[in-house]
């Protein structure tokens, strides 16, 4: 072999690529119409200045806004999204107007700025919409600061901030609309790559260490999320043949039964070769999760995996193998079975379930639970809300960031004011702003070091340093929701192109950058420790709290489905909850894993690792209550049986609550040794004659597996030695 690909690899590689990193490859899209909104919204106003005779310095105003359009407006749904990007218009005049009319008093100036910055950050509390024009209404008062506008120069700039809102609403309504049948199509792709990266995972060769098939089944996860996300966005019966409740469940079951099947294959020797049914299994496997793959190919492959599990010995390890795989064969079989409807065509709105729609709910237990801290009284600044905190750090921080920037450069000051505030942009605690902090300063010395190479690369030549501006939003908006360090790189090498371009460039504002942006930042940092500090280790664990309440709740529904066959329990919208608070959990993590004390970050990874592992053995109790929604109600197990099963989930639960104990500080006291087996002892319960795969089994499984993922949480919470959780298998 060498080392050298293949070009006619290349295409497949990347289609992998983007199908992995960016499921239904929104950001392309996204990062795409920002760049095409700046480039309209330059060109528009160019001619305009033209036109009107006059200067060409607001095209940047016209640029900027429409690159922030598309950046910060974040709303749910499509509709709500063009009328966020509408309203923009309101705060973004309303700021510069501002500006102007304070343009003669400097002190008031000033005050107004740390006034723009408090209420950017306050109306976070009003979700996306809200935060959308708080930003901008705060970018366009600081544009009129930059530009020293008059109020003879306002109708310049409201008309330039007009044309960057409106290419950017253009774009969004009439050139690059959202196409959900493509997005759906692409999401289905990408959830086979990510199904084929996790059977790959499962079967290689190493099996020192389960972490490359952790992290290909957390790109699973998301990618099945990512489709959830979809739903929230789109009426799923316009588009489809199959109704949002349906939709829901077959993803789910695809996720799940992949899920499962990894860990099958997992257990196998690859030191010994496979046994004939399971190697047909997994080629049937691999032949529905190709790119691409004709209704006959799968019919046959679903013929072919019936087989091998009709050959297979159901009571070995690989006989458990031949049926996960099976499962697995036959939910990515329903999700090619979903068909695209015409354009014209819709189910009637009755079809839509709660299944489907509810999932916008999804993570919000978190919030409620840490919102229910009984009377708030103004004077408890503890008990303020946290986007009350923020904005006074952020105000205190901008006040102080706008000294010390006058003092490092009269004509840059603003650098470091932005600094100190964009740190605080979609964070609240003290971790997540330091972590922000560095993040920006790594950026910014990168994107100097950047932007020095493109100079001396490219020169002095207009078309192409117009072209790499086109390329360094397209790349800051692709990457930035990755990496914030990203983010900031190719702005930087934004700002020095631009600067270049019209012939201002040098290596004192190049060095002038760097210093303004470590000023904002250790302003910033000192802000959020000094200043109604607000903890990374107290939120992480409400939000492992949360993640608790509904993992109990989804144990009590699920026992409430396997007891009682053929109800309905909602399942699958508390499964999504419960990847929502994961996911919440995952978030309130990073900065203690990042900048956290050396036990801070042992016990974030541990916990997080732990919970990602709980997490999908929940996956596979959930899965065992959605079977047994859809049997009889004659099907439900014996008496014996079933108060064996609700005292198993009732000893997990309990288990649960010992968790959350930890968390809140109590010492808990040793459990009984004679429960240890309590889940496993529902099997003696039952007949022999009982069918391995039953719904039943299952759902004991998968208890079991729940329970002895629990993680311990005796150090985090502060508490003194403690007897491990019951644990049986």
């Amino acid at each position: 072999m060498t080392g050298v690909a293949n070009p006619r690899e290349l295409p497949r590689r990347l289609h992998w690529w983007l199908s992995i990193s960016d499921p239904g490859r929104v950001r392309v899209r996204d990062a795409w119409a920002a760049a095409l909104s700046v480039c309209l919204a330059i060109v528009a106003m160019a001619l305009t200045s033209i036109v009107l005779e006059q200067k060409l310095d607001t095209i940047t105003v016209s640029g900027f806004m429409a690159m922030q359009g598309a950046l910060m407006v974040k709303d749910r749904t499509l509709r709500e999204r063009e009328i966020t990007t509408a309203l923009l218009l309101a705060p973004a005049i309303a700021g510069v107007s501002v500006a102007a009319v304070l343009n003669a008093h400097w002190l008031a100036e000033d005050v107004g700025l740390v006034l723009a910055v408090f209420v950017a950050v306050w109306v976070r509390r009003f979700g996306p919409r809200g935060t959308a024009l708080g930003m901008v209404g705060f970018f366009g008062y600081f544009f009129g600061l930059l530009t020293h506008a008059t109020v003879d120069a306002l109708p310049m700039l409201i008309l330039a901030i007009a044309v960057g809102v409106a290419s950017s609403l253009l774009v969004r309504v009439a050139i690059i609309r959202e196409r959900p049948r493509l997005q759906l199509q692409r999401l289905s792709s990408s959830l086979r790559v990510a199904s084929r990266a996790v059977l790959d995972a499962a079967l290689a060769a190493d099996r020192s260490s389960p972490r490359r098939l952790h992290a290909q089944l957390d790109r699973l996860g998301e990618t099945a999320m990512a489709v959830d996300d979809w739903q929230d966005r789109f009426r799923t019966a316009r588009h489809v043949d199959v109704s949002a409740g349906e939709l829901s469940a077959r993803v789910f079951e695809a996720q799940i039964s992949m899920e499962q099947a990894a860990s099958a294959l997992w257990e196998q020797d690859p030191s010994f070769p496979p046994p004939a049914p399971l190697r047909d299994s997994v080629a049937a496997l691999r032949a529905v999760l190709a790119r691409s793959v004709s209704a006959d190919q799968v019919a046959s492959a679903r013929a072919s995996v019936d087989a091998a599990r009709d050959d297979a010995d159901g009571t070995g390890p690989a006989g458990v193998a031949v049926t996960a795989v099976r499962h697995a064969v036959h939910a990515q079989a329903a999700i090619h079975a979903i068909r695209p409807l015409p354009a014209s065509a819709h189910w009637p709105v009755g079809r839509e379930s709660a299944a489907g729609k509810g999932m916008a709910g999804r993570g919000m237990a978190g919030q409620g639970a840490a919102a229910d801290n009984g009377p708030t009284r103004w004077w408890h600044a503890r008990q303020w809300d946290p986007a009350t905190r923020a904005a006074i750090q952020a105000a205190i921080a901008a006040a102080i960031a706008t000294v010390l920037g006058d003092l490092i450069s009269a004509d840059r000051w603003y650098w470091a004011v932005l600094s100190s505030f964009m740190i605080f942009y979609s964070t609240t605690t003290r971790g997540g702003i330091l972590t922000k902090a560095w993040r920006r300063v790594f950026g910014t010395i990168l994107g100097v070091a950047g932007a020095l190479l493109v100079v001396v690369l490219i020169g002095h030549h207009p078309v192409v340093q117009l072209a790499l501006l086109v390329v360094c939003v397209f790349l800051a908006l692709y990457f930035g929701p990755l990496s914030y360090t990203l983010l900031t790189f190719f702005s930087t090498i934004l700002l020095a192109t631009a600067y270049e371009l019209l012939g201002v460039l040098n290596l004192k504002i190049l060095e002038w950058r760097v210093e303004e942006t470590i000023a904002g930042a250790a302003v910033g940092i000192a802000a959020s420790y000094f200043v109604l500090s607000t903890r990374s280790h107290p939120v992480l664990l409400g939000t492992i709290r949360a993640y608790l309440g509904v993992l109990d709740t989804l144990i009590a529904r699920c026992a409430d489905a396997v007891l009682r066959p053929g109800h309905e329990e909602e399942l699958l919208l508390i499964s999504r909850e419960l990847d929502g608070a994961l996911a919440e959990v995952v978030e309130a993590a990073e900065p203690l894993r990042v900048v956290g004390s050396p036990q801070h970050r042992r016990d974030a990874r541990k916990w997080e690792r732990q919970l990602k592992l709980n997490s999908r053995s929940a996956h596979e109790l959930a899965r065992a209550g959605v079977l047994a929604q859809d049997e009889d109600e004659s099907s439900g197990p014996s008496r014996a049986t079933a108060d064996a099963f609700r005292r198993a989930a009732e000893h997990v639960r309990q288990n649960v609550a010992v968790a959350v104990g930890q968390i809140d500080g109590e010492r808990v006291s040793e459990p009984d040794l004679e429960t240890e087996t309590v889940v496993m002892n529902v099997l003696e319960t039952l007949p022999p004659h009982e069918d391995a795969e039953g719904t039943l089994r299952g759902a004991v499984r998968g208890l079991s597996r729940v329970n002895r993922t629990l993680p311990d949480f005796e150090r985090g919470a502060g508490v003194g030695r403690r007897p491990s959780l019951v644990r049986v298998d």
